[in-house]
C-alpha cells in the first residue's frame, strides 16, 4: 500500500461493502412489504454520505482533516438535498411509484417472473454494488497522509462540485415550481437551464461527480478512481429509463417532439433549428 496512505482502506472498503449492499437489502425487503420502490431514489443520496460519514468516523485521528471534512461535507451537502428532493417530489405526486418501477412491474409480468426479485436485480441490488465502487473517491481521499493542505486540484474541484450542485439544485426547482403551477399542465418547460439540455439536473450531477474525483486527485492515488466520475456521468447522459419516459411525453404532448428536435439531450448548448440533439 502506498506510504502516503493511513493503515486501514481495506477494512473501511470492506466496511463500507456490507453496508452498501446491506442497506439496499433491507430497503428491498420493505418495499416488497409496501409494494412501492421508490424507496432507491431516496436513499440514493444519503447512500452515499453515509458512506462519506462512516469513512470519516473510521478514520479518526489520522488523514487530513481539511480534505476529509471538505469532501465529507461534499457529500453530506448534496445528497441530503438530493434525497430531500426526492422525497418532496414523491409527496407532491401522492406518494406513488416511479413510473420506472411500475414498468419495471410490468416487464416482470409479462415475462413470468416475480416482480419483486426482478426489481431487486435490477434497482437495489445493482444500486447497492454502484454506490460502493462510485464512492472510491470519497473513501480514499479521506486516508491521504500527505498532501497536509488542499492543492490546487482539490480547489479545482471544489469549484466544479459548487457549479453542479448549484445547477442541478437550481434544475430541481425550476421543474419542481414548474409542474406546481396549473396553468402548465401539458405544457413543456423550456426555459432557464432547461433551454439548453433537456436534462440540465443530471448535467449538474455529473459535475458534482467529476468535482468530487477532482478533490480526491489532490494526490495521485485519486486517479485510480476514475471509475467512479466515469461511471456516475455515463448514468447521468444515458440514464436507464430516459429514452422510454421522453417516448411516452412525446406521445403526450407533440410540443415535447419538437422541444426534443431542437435541444441537447445532455451536454448544454444553444437552442437549434435542425440536426440532431447531443
Amino acid at each position: 500500500m502506498c506510504a502516503d496512505l493511513a493503515p486501514g482502506l481495506l477494512v473501511n472498503l470492506l466496511m463500507t461493502a456490507v453496508l452498501s449492499l446491506g442497506v439496499q437489502f433491507l430497503l428491498w425487503r420493505i418495499s416488497v412489504k409496501t409494494g412501492d420502490a421508490t424507496l432507491a431514489d431516496w436513499w440514493w443520496g444519503l447512500g452515499y454520505g453515509t458512506i462519506a460519514l462512516v469513512t470519516y468516523a473510521h478514520t479518526a485521528g489520522v488523514g487530513v482533516e481539511s480534505r476529509k471534512l471538505l469532501i465529507t461535507a461534499c457529500a453530506l451537502i448534496w445528497g441530503v438535498r438530493l434525497s430531500a428532493h426526492l422525497v418532496m417530489r414523491s409527496r407532491a405526486d401522492g406518494w406513488r411509484e416511479l413510473d420506472r418501477y411500475e414498468n419495471y412491474r410490468k416487464q416482470a409480468a409479462a415475462a413470468g417472473i416475480d416482480a419483486d426479485w426482478y426489481i431487486y436485480r435490477k434497482v437495489f441490488g445493482i444500486q447497492g454494488i454502484m454506490m460502493w465502487i462510485t464512492s472510491l473517491p470519497l473513501q480514499v481521499a479521506q486516508f491521504y497522509l500527505q498532501p497536509t493542505e488542499l492543492g490546487p486540484v482539490a480547489m479545482i474541484g471544489l469549484a466544479v462540485w459548487a457549479i453542479g450542485f448549484f445547477m442541478e439544485a437550481l434544475c430541481d426547482w425550476q421543474l419542481g415550481r414548474f409542474k406546481a403551477d396549473p396553468s402548465n399542465k401539458g405544457r413543456v418547460l423550456d426555459t432557464g437551464f432547461w433551454r439548453y439540455t433537456r436534462h440540465p439536473n443530471y448535467f449538474g450531477e455529473a459535475l458534482v461527480w467529476w468535482g468530487i474525483f477532482l478533490i480526491a486527485c489532490d494526490h495521485w492515488v485519486g486517479l485510480f478512481t476514475i471509475v467512479s466520475p466515469l461511471r456516475m456521468h455515463h448514468r447521468m447522459a444515458y440514464r436507464q429509463g430516459i429514452g422510454w419516459l421522453e417516448a411516452k411525453m412525446s406521445n403526450l404532448r407533440p410540443e415535447y417532439a419538437d422541444y426534443i428536435r431542437r435541444t441537447n439531450r445532455f451536454y448544454p448548448w444553444f437552442p437549434k433549428r435542425r440536426g440532431t440533439a447531443r
